[in-house]
């Protein structure tokens, strides 16, 4: 039961162009910092904030923990 709890709270966002340029915006402060990641990631990236979020759950740590508006939980 808690999975079919936890399976109704996830929300989905759609990749949008507000996401899209946030990913650009991203990549080109990674790219000025010499640090490359997955254009995947920074999507990801991209959709959580633009989304009003600043939170992920991952165990990319290495990845995400270079874009300074993310807040990191692991497992």
């Amino acid at each position: 039961m808690k999975l079919v709890q936890l399976l109704k709270d996830i929300q989905i966002f759609d990749l949008t162009f507000p996401a899209v340029k946030k990913s650009a915006e991203i990549s080109a402060y990674l790219d000025s910092k010499g640090i490359k990641i997955g254009k995947i990631d920074t999507l990801i990236a991209g959709i959580i904030l633009v989304n009003g979020h600043n939170e992920i759950l991952t165990k990319n740590i290495s990845h995400y923990k270079n874009i300074p508006e993310l807040v990191i939980y692991t497992f």
